[in-house]
């Protein structure tokens, strides 16, 4: 999640809760499909769930910031998690590399998460909109996502933009109301004091 570049306003991901929301999406995910979930579903979940927090409620649950890849938005910190080679990052950021298990299912990893999310770290309305960002990815599959995710406004201008970057950064002040984007200053700066925590 980017705010605009006049105002150079990145986010500053909370780590503590990008890792019990990576758990808490990939368990909601198994309960609903009954299988273990993609790394495109995970990281499309986390997105939305991201975009309606901020747009009811004026922040996101994770503070990732998002780029628009040729399959939609991504979080770049929850998709560099999710990588099998980035062993390394995880253990740096989490303390262990044993939060879940990654499964090669050929041409894409299927998550297992070895232990419950804990869900202190979240409010009552992160779990509400992780959990329609989860029913939503598990009813409409890969192609509804692709097509719901490709139409958002922050998409299609971070895409339509793109020059030669392959993944360019999404402005999600894009998709505020008008009323809400004069909170893009406040909504960064919390992000920061949040991982200060």
């Amino acid at each position: 999640m980017k705010f605009p570049p006049s105002q150079n306003r990145h986010l500053t991901v909370d780590q503590d809760t990008l890792r019990e929301a990576l758990l808490y999406v990939m368990q909601s995910l198994m309960k609903l499909k009954g299988e273990k979930p993609s790394q495109y579903e995970i990281v499309k979940s986390l997105f939305i769930a991201d975009r309606v927090h901020l747009l009811e409620y004026g922040r996101p649950i994770t503070f990732d910031n998002y780029v628009a890849m040729k399959d939609g938005p991504v979080g770049s910190f929850a998709y560099d998690l999710l990588k099998p080679e980035r062993s390394a990052l995880r253990v740096n950021t989490f303390g262990s590399d044993d939060l879940y298990e990654i499964i090669d299912a050929g041409s894409y990893n299927l998550f297992q998460p070895t232990r419950k999310s804990d869900l202190s770290y979240f409010s009552e309305t992160d779990i509400e909109s992780m959990e329609q960002a989860v029913t939503f990815v598990a009813e409409n599959g890969f192609n509804g996502v692709w097509e719901h995710t490709h139409a958002l406004p922050e998409y299609e201008t971070a895409w339509n933009s793109r020059g030669s970057t392959a993944a360019p950064e999404m402005n999600m002040s894009i998709a505020l109301p008008n009323k809400r984007k004069s909170q893009t200053a406040t909504i960064a700066e919390l992000s920061k004091n949040l991982s200060d925590m």
